[in-house]
C-alpha cells in the first residue's frame, strides 16, 4: 500500500515533464513540404500574389516540377518566438494551390520571401538545402503575364 502511495505521488512529478519534453521536440522537429505530394499527379497550381491581387494558373509540366522540386527540395524550421506564430497575421506574398486534373486540390502552402513558408499557424524558415525558394521566380511569372511594374 504504501509503495502505491509513492507511486501516486511520483507520478504527476513525471506526467509534466514529459509533455514538456514531448512538445519541445514536436516543435524543433525539422519539418518537410509537399513531401508527400507526387509532381505527376498535379495538373495546375494556381498561384495568387497577395500584394497585387494578379492570379494565374500553372499548366506547363516544367513549371510545375520545378516549384514542387524547388520547395521539396527544403528542409524547414518553425520560427521561434512570438514572430513564428502566423495565426494572427493578414495577408502574405504568394499563395499556391496545387490541383489534380479533376481540379480536386492536392495540398496549399503560402510564400512569404525567399526563405520563409508560411503554414498556420506558424511560419518556417529554410534549415537546411541549397539556395532559395522559387520566390523571385514567382514573382517573374506574375510580372510577365501581367506586365506589372512597380
Amino acid at each position: 500500500m504504501k509503495t502505491v502511495r509513492v507511486i501516486l505521488r511520483v507520478i504527476p512529478y513525471l506526467i509534466l515533464p514529459a509533455i514538456v519534453l514531448a512538445v519541445w521536440l514536436w516543435y524543433t522537429h525539422p519539418v518537410h513540404f509537399l513531401k508527400k505530394l507526387d509532381a505527376d499527379e498535379v495538373k495546375t497550381i494556381v498561384l495568387f500574389d497577395g500584394n497585387t491581387g494578379y492570379e494565374m494558373e500553372l499548366t506547363d509540366r516544367s513549371e510545375i516540377e520545378n516549384v514542387i522540386d524547388n520547395i521539396q527540395g527544403f528542409t524547414f524550421q518553425r520560427v521561434r518566438g512570438i514572430d513564428g506564430i502566423s495565426v494572427v497575421e493578414m495577408g502574405y506574398r504568394f499563395r499556391l494551390i496545387f490541383s489534380d486534373g479533376e481540379g480536386s486540390e492536392l495540398a496549399r502552402i503560402i510564400i512569404d520571401s525567399d526563405d520563409t513558408v508560411r503554414q498556420d499557424p506558424f511560419y518556417y524558415t529554410i534549415a537546411k538545402g541549397d539556395g532559395k525558394l522559387c520566390y523571385d521566380h514567382l514573382w517573374k511569372l506574375i510580372r510577365d503575364e501581367f506586365h506589372y511594374n512597380y
